[in-house]
């Protein structure tokens, strides 16, 4: 028994010599912290290195050298805090910056949630297969020509898609048809400066959890849809930049949780519910008729009206906006007297432009 007890305390005082000897055989840095970097994850990320042209080295934190082991500590990339796959991909940067691969990913990373390549993607390659074998894929950020849309299709938890300014889009039809084969479950898609002229498509009717819809400068053209007044789940809206003419009053109706709306087209009622609505722009644009009635539209802080074709008296409503901050409306062709009553509540107003409005006159009583 005695001898137990000795053999067991002779092991205990060893156990310090053994710890030092696994530690420092184990895959720790020389620095004490913990390589946390999944191998075939590192091995797919260094084989994409090799595969870009890298012209301003944003990239010299990817390597095999002993001090960039754990790639989740490179540039660009997000590791699960938890599992310590790579979930995020960011080589978002200058759009001078170059990369031309036929990209190597694969399913290799299989675990992303997070891919941005935007404008440091000057993608010709043959095939974005790859794409579609991250299943987990949530938040997409591309610059790809409108050809390899279609290799875009099985991310199905995809929420979030960006791909602005897509100076590669040769046929608009081929990104209308891609989407409308695409989930509905989308919440996030920007599609700012890529050309699709003519009416909004209805590819967007069944995206019931859309929250935000970027489509300004796409060459819009016609009324906006009625189906717009049902996408209850939208929060953000720019239509700017188009050629959109119509009843803005169907567009807006049913849109309660809108936080912003620019450049929307022709307002032909008088009396817009927007009870949360934030932020109203619809400045530089072709906008006719009178100001519509605002008084339910309570939480707007700034109204942005300035540089339309507006006409009439300005409603009286505008007394009882008393959380708005900014009030443009100059450049119009408004008329008549802008009384106290239109100041009746604005206790916030930091700016107002009435400028550039021949027939209208203010009377304030400066008391």
């Amino acid at each position: 028994m005695i001898r137990k007890m000795i053999t067991r305390m002779k092991l205990f005082q060893l156990l310090p010599l053994f710890l030092v000897l696994f530690f420092e055989h184990s895959p720790v840095a020389e620095s004490g912290n913990t390589i946390r970097c999944i191998e075939k994850e590192r091995q797919a990320l260094l084989k994409l290195k090799n595969e870009l042209i890298n012209t301003n080295a944003r990239l010299s934190s990817w390597g095999d050298e002993e001090t960039k082991t754990d790639c989740c500590k490179w540039r660009g990339i997000h590791c699960h805090n938890r599992t310590n796959h790579v979930t995020r991909l960011d080589l978002r940067g200058p759009s001078e910056s170059t990369y031309d691969p036929n990209p190597p990913l694969r399913g290799n990373l299989s675990n992303l949630l997070y891919l941005d390549l935007h404008d440091d993607y000057d993608c010709y390659s043959e095939s974005l297969d790859w794409v579609s074998n991250l299943r987990l894929l949530e938040y997409l950020d591309l610059t790809i020509p409108s050809y390899l849309l279609p290799k875009i299709n099985g991310s199905s938890s995809l929420a979030i898609l960006d791909i602005p300014w897509n100076w590669y889009l040769t046929s608009p039809l081929t990104l209308i048809s891609w989407f409308s084969n695409f989930s509905s479950r989308h919440k996030d898609i920007n599609l700012n400066g890529d050309s699709m002229p003519g009416p909004i498509p209805n590819v967007f009717e069944n995206m019931i959890f859309l929250q935000h819809l970027d489509l300004s400068g796409t060459d819009l053209e016609g009324g906006i849809p009625k189906y717009f007044g049902n996408m209850s789940s939208l929060m953000y809206l720019d239509l700017s930049a188009n050629y959109l003419t119509g009843e803005f009053f169907e567009l807006t109706k049913n849109l309660s949780g809108l936080i912003e709306t620019i450049n929307c087209g022709s307002i032909q009622d008088d009396y817009l519910q927007l009870p949360y609505l934030c932020v109203l722009d619809l400045s530089s644009n072709r906008i006719m008729g009178p100001v519509p009635d605002l008084s339910v539209s309570s939480s707007l802080k700034e109204l942005l009206l300035e540089d339309n074709m507006f006409s009439g008296n300005l409603t009286e409503s505008i007394g009882g906006l008393s959380k708005l901050e900014v009030l443009w409306i100059g450049s119009n062709f408004l008329e008549g007297i802008i009384t106290e009553v239109h100041m009746l509540n604005l206790y916030q107003l930091r700016i107002l432009d009435l400028s550039t409005n021949l027939f209208l006159t203010v009377k304030v009583n400066p008391d």
